[in-house]
């Protein structure tokens, strides 16, 4: 032990204009560093006091503090005083810059998730988006990666999920049904709210790839009629302040808005997908992105960056064709015609939910909600009409949880 170690600290109010930043000072900060730090003095106050020499009228430590209360017109501060040789004081303000402890990833990703309710903005703890998402995210020693998020299974010759099937994924659910029956869907949610829609419906273009597979439910006849029960359906459903992300093709535009609005959704935004491969065709111009309608019931939270764009930046699955995979095999393109990357829809259901939220999907397409629902720490509630494409995702939940999906309650066969 060390008794002439002091640790009694000397205080004093100083006017801000008799501290001097150190000419040598090596630290630096960007603007947004910057912004952070004064989002933090504003919200917590100042709670860790500058460092003021008092041989040179120095700052020792803390010129980004001193920076922030100049800025917002702060005439006098508390200084934590030390009486030190120029040299000793050029060593003391390296060491301030430079000794840090590590981050004991898991108990801060459990710190994080344990303070994000709602109650202050989570950035305020100086951590950015993508800091934050890989926080949660991660697993062990390592942060999850995405190179089996998209992969699909192969699908069944013969179906082993029937209409009327209810399936329990961990937390998650899953109906084999026609998700515009209102009732089968009041019965399937069993009174809880949605706290968000992320959706791909049938484009009514009769869609079929360059494999032979087609949607089914494309190419309806009253496909006005299908849309105003699907929106009615997610609006019915969804608690107060939530958001709605709905796929579409360019060609239905007006029978996609026009529905939304009548059943009292309110349009906020068209967000583009924008693919690193355009679609193979003969037109004069080909496509190389996808809209997504962005809907509101209410006023929607929103967790995404400020000033957040409204073109989405992800690889289609079919960029992966022709790559090889760890047997040498020849990977196939998705399973599904027109699946939607795993990353994309994590962006949408990260920006307008938060952990343990439900996100209902009424189309479930080959699963890829659900997974981005278990990446990010959500509930899915999927319904999805073709017993193969249940099956599909059952399989494909299975394989990337490694764990066993129960059917909870079937149509007796």
């Amino acid at each position: 032990m060390n008794a002439d170690l002091n640790t009694d600290l000397v205080l004093e109010k100083k006017p801000l204009s008799e501290l001097n930043p150190a000419p040598y000072n090596p630290r630096q900060i960007s603007d947004v560093q910057m912004e952070r730090l004064k989002n933090s003095i504003t919200e917590f106050s100042l709670v860790e006091p500058i460092i003021w020499n008092r041989q040179t009228g120095h700052i020792v430590g803390g010129h980004q503090r001193y920076m922030v209360l100049k800025s917002l017109g702060i005439g006098h501060t508390q200084v934590v005083v030390v009486d030190l040789s120029p040299s000793r004081e050029k060593a003391l303000n390296l060491a301030l810059n430079r000794i840090h402890g590590d981050w004991d990833l898991a108990k801060l990703k459990d710190v994080i998730i344990d303070i994000d309710t709602g109650e202050f903005p989570i950035e305020l703890t100086g951590f950015d988006y993508d800091e934050l998402k890989d926080l949660i995210d991660y697993q062990g020693q390592q942060l999850v990666t995405d190179a089996v998020d998209d992969e699909i299974p192969e699908a069944p010759t013969v179906a082993t999920t029937k209409i009327g099937d209810t399936w329990a994924l961990g937390n998650h659910r899953l109906y084999c049904g026609d998700s515009t029956d209102e009732q089968l869907l009041k019965a399937f949610l069993k009174g809880e709210q949605v706290n968000l829609i992320f959706t791909d419906p049938p484009y009514n273009v009769n869609y079929e790839d360059s494999f032979g597979r087609s949607i089914l439910g494309d190419n309806q006849k009253d496909f006005r009629g299908f849309l105003a029960k699907v929106y009615r359906n997610c609006f019915t459903n969804a608690a107060d302040n939530v958001a709605a992300y709905v796929c579409y093709a360019e060609i239905n535009v007006l029978e996609f808005l026009t529905c939304a609005l009548d059943a009292g959704w309110d349009y906020r935004n068209t967000l583009i997908w924008l693919k690193d491969v355009q679609a193979m065709n003969f037109g004069h111009y080909t496509w190389k992105y996808e809209p997504i309608l962005y809907l509101a019931k209410g006023k929607p939270e929103f967790h995404g960056q400020k000033n957040h764009p409204n073109v989405l930046e992800f690889p289609s699955f079919n960029s992966f064709a022709g790559r090889k995979d760890d047997s040498g095999q020849k990977m196939d393109k998705s399973l599904h015609p027109n699946q939607k990357p795993v990353d994309l829809i994590v962006k949408a259901i990260e920006n307008s939910s938060r952990r343990d939220d439900i996100v209902l999907d009424l189309f479930g397409g080959s699963g890829t909600t659900l997974i981005a629902c278990e990446k990010t720490g959500r509930k899915a509630r999927l319904m999805e009409l073709d017993p193969i494409y249940c099956d599909v995702i059952v399989a494909r939940w299975e394989k990337y949880t490694d764990k066993k999906a129960e059917c909870i309650h079937a149509e007796k066969k």
